[in-house]
């Protein structure tokens, strides 16, 4: 008579999930509130933020260049056409108890390290922090589920240019690849600083 075997080891999960669709109701990228509890949502374990935005967001980009950007910020789009992505709060250098935060005054998330400024997206729009940790994500059934382990994924706007041409006019080609345009007076990274850390 055979015996099965038996596994001295325990188990080791290798996904976090984090709660199903209906936890995280979808927002604009402008009505987008942690205090509120849409669009963007705190998680102890692991430490990130899931960030749903409406169906109805409106991109800069179309076609092939919008699903570009999709795929480069590891945006999954759920079958109601809405937006979801997971943010770690693990800033890109951060030692210690340093971590992403999320300013309500403009939806903006505050790298607390080195004070980079990223938008919903987790477009980069100020340094020098340059590069935000994302967990890809999928639904298990109707569980969002995302790996053990983050990547650092380098911003999507650095595939774009910008520079001063001859007569010393600034050009910014990420501008038109930003979900909407950068304005220095709403995107200020000290709106609300300290209030979400």
């Amino acid at each position: 008579m055979g015996l099965g075997v038996l596994s001295l080891y325990p188990t080791v999960a290798t996904s976090y999930t984090l709660g199903k669709r209906a936890d995280f109701p979808a927002a604009l990228p402008a009505d987008c509130s942690l205090a509120q509890g849409r669009g963007v949502f705190e998680i102890a374990q692991p430490p990130c933020f899931v960030v749903h935005l409406s169906a109805a967001t409106v991109w800069q980009e179309t076609g092939v260049e919008r699903q570009n950007h999709i795929d480069a910020n590891f945006i999954t789009i759920d079958t109601d056409g809405s937006y979801w992505l997971v943010v770690s709060r693990k800033p890109q250098f951060g030692l210690g108890d340093k971590r992403l935060f999320f300013q309500e005054c403009n939806q903006t998330f505050i790298d607390d390290w080195l004070g980079g400024v990223f938008d919903i997206l987790g477009d980069v729009l100020a340094g020098p922090a340059f590069h935000i940790w994302r967990f890809p994500m999928h639904f298990s059934k109707d569980a969002l589920t995302i790996p053990r382990a983050p990547k650092l994924v380098d911003t999507y706007l650095s595939r774009f240019t910008f520079f001063y041409d001859a007569n010393y006019v600034f050009h910014d080609v990420r501008e038109a690849h930003r979900l909407a345009p950068y304005d220095p007076m709403k995107h200020d990274p000290y709106c609300s600083y300290s209030t979400n850390k």
